[in-house]
C-alpha cells in the first residue's frame, strides 16, 4: 500500500513514538510503501539532525545517518509535476501533496494540523499513525 509519510512521523517513529515506530515496521517490512520526492527526503534529513532534536535522544550521528540511508532505500521518489498551494498558513507541507499526489498514494500519515485539516485530498485520505493503524487493521 502506498503512503506518504511526514516527516514528523519519520522523526517520532525513529526517536520516540510508538505508533509512528509501528508505520515505520511496516515500511520495513514491505507492507507499506513510503512515497516521497527528493525535496521531502531532504526535509527529513534536515530534521532528523536538528541539534534540538538531537539532544533530546541518545542516537549516534551514525545511527541517524544509518536509518536515514535504509528509509531513502526502502522510499519510493517522484518528481511531482504539481506545485500545489492548497496550505497558505505553510505553505511547505505543500510539497508532501506533490509528492503523494504524484505518486498515486492512498494516504499521508502526518501529525501536522495543517494537513489533518483538509481530512482528503484529491482521493488521498489525511490520518495520524493510530487512525491510519485502525482504518487499515495493520
Amino acid at each position: 500500500m502506498k503512503v506518504t509519510l511526514d516527516t514528523n512521523v519519520v522523526v517520532s517513529g525513529f526517536f520516540w513514538n510508538v505508533d509512528s515506530r509501528s508505520i515505520l515496521l511496516l515500511v520495513g517490512m514491505g507492507a507499506l510503501q513510503n512515497v516521497i520526492s527528493k525535496q521531502v527526503f531532504s526535509e527529513y534529513e534536515d530534521v532528523c539532525f536538528r541539534k534540538e532534536v538531537t539532544d533530546k535522544t541518545s542516537k549516534s550521528e551514525e545511527d541517524i545517518k544509518s536509518f536515514l540511508s535504509e528509509l531513502k532505500q526502502l522510499s519510493e521518489f517522484v518528481e511531482p509535476k504539481s506545485n500545489f498551494d492548497i496550505i497558505k498558513n505553510d505553505p511547505k507541507d505543500n510539497k508532501f501533496l506533490d509528492a503523494a499526489h504524484e505518486g498515486g498514494v492512498y494516504y499521508i500519515i502526518t501529525y501536522d494540523g495543517h494537513l489533518l485539516d483538509l481530512g482528503m485530498f484529491k482521493g488521498i485520505q489525511i490520518l495520524t499513525p493510530i487512525d491510519f493503524l485502525k482504518a487499515t487493521n495493520l
